[in-house]
């Protein structure tokens, strides 16, 4: 394991010790899922972890429970920054230091778990298609509420920059979020064939793939597998949930598609992010800057 993957495993320790004592029920999804099934740990080019919860119990555990963690363990989500435009939570060990290129003051974490709620999604493909056409403009609407001002390069970033300032002269900042919310909690999971994790990267942000399904079904049982020295729960069914997201996928993409895309721009187990937040809001660490490889113990 790299030392980010030893840290985020740490946090993932946390989050389950506290969800099981509580009763609440999650399991692995995306690449960590995948690592599990075909590495039995890490995929050793990743660097995040991913874990889905019911909505419900997402809810409960993003309002009350999360505070059961220990106290470097932080949650950051859509109501405690403005700038933070994803419909998910992130707990992330604010000793450490793991900030993407596109992360500002308000969202800048240390080593992170992503933690999803897992809502339906209807059933007939034209409320499907309703449902995603809705989706979209809020979420479009979302990101450019929340925008951070950037430099403007070209009549795109313009148009983009001119959209968002209206947005934030008519709209309060959690306004569309609290659209976004209604929207994808409309559907309970259990009384829909299909599932979806809200803000669920390529697989939900691309208006081709309001048709990928994935059914509720594969989430509603879990498993224990390995997963490094300890154990985490995945899909009973991860078979059909795998092969629908992936492919094929117990076979190793070519080395030249390996690496993360994250984006990571600065990488520091050592160093708490709010050396870093500091410092980037003072304007001393370009963003933009070419990637600082990760300090090795």
């Amino acid at each position: 394991m790299t030392t980010v993957q030893e840290k985020e495993l740490g946090v993932l320790k946390e989050i389950t010790k506290v969800l099981e004592k509580n009763g609440l029920h999650y399991c692995a999804i995306g690449g960590t899922c995948l690592g599990a099934v075909r590495h039995k740990g890490f995929i050793p080019w990743d660097d995040d972890v991913d874990i889905v919860l019911p909505r419900q119990e997402y809810e409960l555990f993003r309002t009350k429970i999360y505070t059961q963690l220990p106290k470097h363990l932080l949650k950051l989500d859509y109501e405690d920054s403005e700038p933070y435009d994803h419909l998910y939570m992130k707990i992330h060990d604010s000793t450490t230091s793991l900030i993407q290129k596109d992360s500002y003051p308000g969202k800048i974490t240390g080593a992170f778990v992503d933690v999803y709620p897992l809502d339906g999604r209807p059933d007939q493909l034209w409320r499907r298609r309703l449902w995603f056409t809705k989706y979209y403009f809020l979420m479009m609407s979302n990101k450019r509420r929340r925008a951070v001002k950037a430099k403007i390069t070209s009549p795109r970033e313009l148009a983009k920059e001119v959209y968002g300032e209206i947005l934030k002269n008519l709209f309060r900042y959690n306004y569309f979020t609290d659209k976004l919310q209604v929207l994808l909690s409309k559907y309970d999971v259990s009384q829909c064939r299909t599932a979806i994790w809200n803000g669920a990267g390529r697989h939900v942000a691309k208006r081709y793939d309001y048709d990928l399904l994935f059914l509720s079904e594969w989430f509603t049982d879990t498993i224990p597998v390995p997963f490094e020295d300890t154990t985490i729960q995945i899909p009973r069914q991860y078979h059909e949930y795998l092969t629908t997201h992936y492919g094929d996928y117990m076979q190793l993409p070519p080395e030249n598609e390996r690496g993360s895309w994250h984006n990571i721009v600065i990488s520091d187990m050592e160093t708490p992010c709010k050396y870093y937040a500091n410092l980037i809001a003072e304007g001393k660490i370009d963003m933009k800057a070419q990637l600082i490889k990760e300090k090795k113990q």
